[in-house]
């Protein structure tokens, strides 16, 4: 009779059940090592930021470009989809609902809009799905003197 030597090692279908399990296990445990909900809104805040910036270069650019003194009002023909004359403070855009926010493209829902008057003014876009609104925030400070540009600050640290 011939005898079968038994080969050492695992079986293909013991490999697949072990697979399986590490990967269910992986599934269960990484998303609480994770925090993908605060990854995101430190995003849409990002992304706010880069559209208040863009929105400040370029009425900057048109205000520069049509060569009309700072305090005077940009028509609104200048800004596509802008329903109102735009204004400024040192030929950059007034921390206002007609100045600044009237430029920054549709902060739709996601965003309230608060103003602080004084000397900077400042606009704060707050993340309206944040836990605390002021941990996910814009905060945009119009310009203190000629020649310097305003502030535009993203705060997203413990944005959950």
């Amino acid at each position: 009779m011939k005898q079968f030597k038994r080969a050492n090692g695992f079986t293909l279908i013991e490999l697949v059940v072990v697979i399986v399990i590490l990967g269910i296990l992986a599934a269960t445990i990484v998303p609480r090592f994770t925090n993908l909900h605060a990854d995101a809104r430190a995003s849409v805040v990002t992304g706010m930021e880069a559209s208040v910036r863009s929105a400040t270069s370029m009425y900057h650019g048109v205000k520069l470009a049509l060569g009309t003194t700072a305090g005077v009002a940009v028509p609104n023909s200048r800004f596509e989809g802008v329903g109102v004359d735009v204004t400024d403070i040192f030929t950059y855009p007034a921390a206002t609902a007609a100045g600044i926010t009237a430029i920054v493209d549709d902060a739709g829902n996601d965003f309230t809009v608060t103003y602080t008057t004084g000397t900077p003014a400042t606009t704060v876009w707050s993340y309206t799905g944040a836990a605390t609104a002021a941990n996910c925030q814009v905060v945009y400070t119009a310009a203190a003197a000629a020649g310097s540009p305003p502030t535009i600050v993203a705060i997203t640290t413990n944005c959950l």
